[in-house]
């Protein structure tokens, strides 16, 4: 629609085949980077407008790990370059450890540099972990349903990308092996986002 959309990955996903197979994390590092600029290509999104912070996968800092004043200031001096009108980050309650920590590090960055942007949380694992007891606070913030139907075939195309290629040593894709199902919650022609108020 004519906007520049910039995407910033916090880690490189190279844990994801820890206690699965030798293959060094250089290796997937590189594999997943590369099958990410490939899917940001299909979507649109120019290589320049990518950045990549290099956290530690599967160690996302959370608010009480020395480590995560770090990682907002270094994300924030990024915002402060971009000054952003809308973020989308993955919901706190996304019930994988790295997302609530990018959340907690996003609305920190956003703080910190005192942008004045909307925040709109999309969700990855939520379908899949979140427990029955707390599925009503992630609904209720508001949330919206978004048509995505005339983009739908970039969307399977970009999400094909990070499974076209595998590790030779175990067969699976780079980007780790899914739970049963778990890429079908996404092969529907919407989205839903949840608002921060």
């Amino acid at each position: 629609m004519g906007s520049r959309v910039v995407v910033i990955f916090l880690s490189n996903g190279e844990a994801s085949h820890r206690s699965c197979c030798d293959v060094a994390l250089e290796e997937i590092s590189t594999k997943r980077r590369q099958h990410a600029t490939d899917a940001m290509n299909v979507l649109g999104v120019d290589a320049t407008d990518l950045y990549w912070l290099g956290l530690p996968d599967g160690q996302i800092h959370k608010r009480n790990n020395p480590e995560f004043a770090n990682a907002v200031s270094a994300l924030s001096e990024l915002l402060g370059e971009i000054n952003p009108q809308v973020v989308y980050v993955t919901h706190p309650l996304d019930g994988w450890l790295d997302h609530s920590g990018a959340s907690e590090i996003t609305l920190g960055a956003i703080k910190r540099q005192n942008i004045g942007c909307s925040v709109h949380y999309y969700c990855v694992w939520i379908w899949h972990n979140l427990q029955f007891r707390n599925f009503h606070k992630a609904v209720g913030m508001s949330s919206y349903k978004l048509d995505i139907g005339s983009v739908f075939e970039q969307k399977r195309e970009a999400i094909a990308r990070y499974f076209n290629e595998t590790v030779p040593g175990c067969g699976g894709p780079y980007c780790g092996v899914l739970p049963e199902g778990f890429k079908e919650n996404f092969m529907v022609p919407y989205e839903i986002y949840f608002r921060q108020e």
